[in-house]
């Protein structure tokens, strides 16, 4: 009895296997990393912290929009050299009526002119953002019909405002000419400045005749305005061109 008594004393106090399976095994080195972390954590200022680039954008509060993109779209938007994510989202606020008229995508080339630009996806859900540093307005033309699936593109600048009717308009006429819309004189604004203007007009057209003129040229941004030349492609093979005011 002495000898079950002490063995029964002794298994008391064991640890039961429970406390093996679920108690927690120390990490050296993941403790350390975390203590790493927060010193560097606790040195940085806020606007430090996530980069200034990600603190810019939390302190201006960006309103996240929601669109009814197409997975099988007929209409491709591509939005070639953007100025600014601010900018950029004020294009895509006035899009809207055209993106609910008809199955729709858009494509943005970013020449990584405003690095806040890489966000724009987590703003924007459903939007395809090509990342093209530096890119010459004639690549990145390309680059966005390259990727595109619709039937018809409609190419715009970064700093196009387009007028819905006129898109509406281009769309149901590009399968029979190509639609160049001419931007409108500048406007005037606060303090008799003049409103910024896009030098480049908005141009629709079928995505196969694009092709099949071998897109855009590639030219110098310097050079005189690369349509012209795509212009010129499309009258000498016969393709009719319509002008109008956008």
């Amino acid at each position: 009895r002495t000898r079950l008594a002490a063995i029964a004393a002794t298994l008391e106090r064991l640890p039961s296997p429970g406390d093996h399976e679920f108690a927690p095994t120390p990490d050296p080195f993941k403790q350390g990393l975390e203590a790493v972390g927060l010193g560097l954590r606790a040195r940085l200022t806020p606007s430090q912290f996530g980069g200034a680039t990600l603190a810019g954008l939390r302190s201006r509060q960006l309103r996240p929009r929601r669109l009814p993109w197409s997975a099988a779209p007929r209409i491709t938007l591509a939005l070639y050299r953007p100025r600014s994510l601010e900018a950029t989202l004020t294009q895509i606020d006035e899009l809207r009526p055209l993106v609910v008229s008809a199955p729709t995508e858009l494509v943005v080339i970013d020449d990584a002119a405003d690095p806040s630009l890489a966000y724009l996806p987590s703003l924007v859900e459903g939007i395809r953002l090509l990342r093209e540093p530096g890119s010459s307005m004639g690549k990145a033309v390309n680059t966005a019909a390259w990727h595109a699936r619709g039937e018809i593109l409609m190419f715009l600048d970064g700093e196009t405002r387009l007028e819905p009717a006129w898109a509406l308009t281009a769309i149901d006429k590009a399968t029979d000419s190509v639609q160049i819309g001419h931007p409108p004189a500048p406007t005037v604004i606060d303090g008799g400045r003049r409103g910024r203007v896009s030098r480049y007009p908005a141009l629709c057209v079928r995505r196969e005749q694009f092709e099949s003129l071998g897109g855009l040229e590639v030219l110098p941004d310097r050079a005189a305005n690369p349509w012209d030349e795509f212009v010129q492609k499309c009258r000498m093979v016969g393709h009719p061109v319509q002008f109008a005011p956008r």
